[in-house]
Order: structure tokens, then C-alpha cells, then sequence
């Protein structure tokens, strides 16, 4: 391997000087430490700035409720590259982004503390954080809550921010269990009135069975032969 003049040089003064060899090592572990030393603070700074990256919010359809039940309106992002959160706000609206119905808002800070465990009247946080999931609860669903809702999540005290595309609730009626119930009700109806009108048909046809012997025209010495004919004839009961 060729060697630089420079170490050549370096190597002769090194013959010269004994004491300077023992200098430039002393000169390139202190550079060293400088370079180390800016890494950790670098990765001091980071780690303490938070979220730097870019925040997008998933996509999420329609969502069904049931009147007087819960329903859970769904909210999730991702932050790219992904990275811990230390403190986040999350705000909930109704119809309209930033100018509607404020529903629902929490913080969690750094330390965990925050009041995303309290709910809002019927509203609650129903997501969790770390795994990038900002869901509103609802409880006792009425029809007034069918509309869009708009969900916002603030990272790192604004430096970061992003709001959804609005999430439909569609409120309907409990009508599947009803309308089985209901059902059942018409089947059970149904099959007693045919029930019923097979047995009027059937006595109907044993009454006019048993006419026919009465309005047929008998002759005296035939009286025997109806009499035997009726006893065997079955009548109804």
C-alpha cells in the first residue's frame, strides 16, 4: 500500500520528536469524543422535540348505529417514518370541520396525565393513542346524532396536526329482532286459521254426507236397507 507524503513526513517528525507521535493521537481521540458527543445530543434533541414526520390519516366508510344503543365512529392515523408520541390533543366535530359542533376534545401529555379518560356528556375517547387510534364513543344513540363527523389530532403542541375527511353515522331503528318476533307472531296466526278452516271444511262435508240419506226419496220396504246404510255411514261429531 502506498503511503501519503504526508505520513511519511509525519513518521520522520515522529523520529525526531518522540513526544509529538503521542500529541497527534491525544489531538484524534479528542475529535473522536467531539463527534460522539454531537451524536448524543443530537439524538437528546430528537428524542425530546417529538414527532417530526408526516402525519395521514386513514380512511374510514359509513358507520351504522342502533337508536338507544353505543357506536363507536372510528379515527386512526399513521406518522411516517413512525415514532413514539409524547403528548397529543384530539378533537372531535359534528357537520363541519373547525366551525361546527365541538363534541369532543382531550389531551394526553408526556407524563400520561390528561383528561382523555373523562367523557363529554354521551361523548368519550374511545381510541387508543400508542396505537395511533382516535375513536369517538357514543352512548345511547338518538336520531339527532346521524350526520358527518371530523376528527383532529394535534402532536407536539401544534407542530404537527392533521383533520379527517368527515365519517358518516347513519342512525336506524332496532328492527332485526322486532321484526323476527313479529314473524313468528303471523306464522303462529296463520296456521291456526288454516287449522281452523280445514275442521269447518271437514264438518261441512260429514253434514252433507249424511243429508243425502235424509232428502233421498225411500220407499217403505227399503227403510231396512237406509237404516243399515246410515248406521255404517261414519257422522259427524
Amino acid at each position: 500500500m502506498t503511503k501519503s507524503w504526508t505520513e511519511i513526513g509525519l513518521k520522520k517528525e515522529w523520529s525526531e520528536k518522540p513526544g509529538l507521535e503521542l500529541r497527534f493521537i491525544a489531538m484524534k481521540m479528542l475529535h473522536y469524543s467531539k463527534m460522539m458527543l454531537t451524536c448524543v445530543l443530537f439524538f437528546i434533541i430528537y428524542c425530546s422535540v417529538g414527532v417530526y414526520g408526516d402525519i395521514e390519516m386513514d380512511y374510514h366508510g359509513p358507520v351504522t348505529g342502533i337508536l338507544t344503543k353505543n357506536v363507536k365512529i372510528p379515527c386512526s392515523f399513521r406518522v411516517i417514518p413512525d415514532q413514539p408520541i409524547n403528548s397529543a390533543k384530539v378533537i372531535w366535530w359534528k357537520d363541519q370541520a373547525y366551525s361546527g359542533s365541538l363534541l369532543y376534545q382531550c389531551v394526553r401529555n408526556s407524563d400520561l396525565s390528561g383528561n382523555c379518560t373523562k367523557s363529554t356528556g354521551r361523548f368519550s375517547f374511545g381510541g387508543n393513542l400508542p396505537e395511533r387510534n382516535i375513536a369517538l364513543w357514543i352512548s345511547n344513540v338518538t336520531q339527532s346524532d346521524a350526520g358527518l363527523y371530523f376528527c383532529r389530532i394535534e402532536l407536539e403542541e401544534k407542530v404537527n396536526w392533521f383533520t379527517s375527511q368527515g365519517i358518516t353515522l347513519n342512525v336506524k331503528a332496532m328492527l332485526g329482532a322486532l321484526g323476527a318476533v313479529l314473524g313468528i307472531v303471523l306464522f303462529v296466526n296463520l296456521y291456526v286459521l288454516a287449522s281452523f278452516c280445514r275442521r269447518v271444511a271437514a264438518t261441512n262435508s260429514s253434514e252433507d254426507a249424511d243429508n243425502v240419506y235424509h232428502n233421498f226419496p225411500r220407499r217403505a220396504d227399503l227403510d231396512g236397507i237406509y237404516m243399515n246404510a246410515r248406521k255404517t255411514t261414519p257422522t259427524s261429531k
